[in-house]
């Protein structure tokens, strides 16, 4: 990840190259495919195809169940594998992923919703409650020596936004690893809350530029403007 703040791009439904390279030329710090539900092989091609187009990282965060499959995508030019339920699974392959390949090549995502007077773990986006407690399980990915944390809240924060800020700042607090902040950000300033309210380190950025609502340089001029460090 480049400097204090990156700006990471969701996939996107053109041709993945076509989309990678012009988020990259744009500002993009770094490049996320986030391809869930695609098979290995398909991801590996994909990767092999957009990784020597960029001058940026390329991250993927996938449902990868193997060590193997990681070393795979890290080999032909991902910078980064995030998994998931595989994690969950068998919370040792955080680190005999971090062993192999180096703590920052590794990063887990966790989907986490408010349950009570807490946040369960889910299996993935609209996936079935785990055992474990967010917080307890984000301390877990850090002492498994996992890279970095990407948080996802499907059903947003308790206020409605996209993100849920509280549980962004908690996690924050409790572990030193860099905290990702994923969701549907319907505005710029819903960027700025993961970043300052969340205190997250990073955000991932999707529809709102598919649409076009928005773009990476207004975004980034806009966080600048309001005292977040970025890369101009």
């Amino acid at each position: 990840m480049v400097g204090p703040f990156a700006l990471q791009e969701l996939g996107h439904p053109a041709d993945p190259v076509a989309a990678s390279l012009a988020y990259a030329q744009a500002g993009a710090d770094e490049i996320m495919l986030v391809a869930r539900s695609t098979p290995p092989e398909v991801l590996r091609e994909v990767v092999e195809r957009v990784a020597p187009s960029l001058s940026v990282p390329l991250a993927c965060w996938t449902e990868l169940m193997t060590g193997a499959q990681v070393g795979e995508l890290l080999a032909v030019g991902a910078s980064r594998v995030a998994i998931q339920k595989a994690a969950l699974a068998d919370p040792e392959l955080i680190a005999t992923c971090a062993r192999s390949f180096g703590s920052e090549a590794i990063a887990v995502a966790v989907a986490a919703g408010g349950v009570d007077d807490g946040w369960r773990v889910f299996e993935g986006h609209g996936g079935a409650a785990s055992e474990w407690d967010a917080l307890t399980w984000a301390c877990v990915i850090e002492a498994q020596n996992g890279g970095e944390i990407i948080i996802e809240s499907p059903a947003g924060g308790a206020e409605g936004g996209p993100f849920d800020l509280e549980l962004l700042q908690l996690v924050s607090s409790a572990v030193a690893r860099p905290v990702v902040a994923a969701g549907e950000a319907g505005q710029v300033e819903d960027l700025f809350d993961a970043l300052m309210v969340g205190d997250a380190d990073a955000v991932l950025v999707s529809s709102l530029l598919h649409s076009g609502e928005a773009t990476l340089s207004g975004i980034k001029a806009f966080l600048d403007e309001h005292g977040l460090p970025v890369q101009l």
